[in-house]
């Protein structure tokens, strides 16, 4: 199984480890590492996430962190839509 990250998913989680990265570069950091960690988890388990509340979608809580990585299941990939906040408002679909 393959790992991808959409291009949305690339720039929600620039942004954040940026803004963390405004209060402190080694928090910031540890964040990145939390999710890198479990995204890479996709490729030995990729339905590991709990069904998602977009349909066709499955979400996965990053421990340790208020993230939630949002994904779509593909014939040779896990492909990651969006990092998002678990508070946020989530939207009726990803584009």
């Amino acid at each position: 199984m393959k790992l991808v990250w959409g291009d949305r998913a690339k720039r929600d989680f620039r942004e954040l480890v940026s803004y963390i990265a405004e209060g402190s570069v080694q928090t910031a950091e540890l964040v990145a590492n939390r999710l890198d960690q479990a995204a890479e988890m996709f490729v030995l388990m990729p339905r590991m996430g709990r069904k998602g509340r977009v349909a066709g979608t499955y979400e996965l809580v990053v421990p340790q962190t208020p993230y939630i990585l949002a994904y779509r299941l593909q014939p040779d990939a896990v492909r990651i839509l969006r990092v998002m906040r678990g508070a946020r408002r989530w939207p009726s679909r990803f584009d």
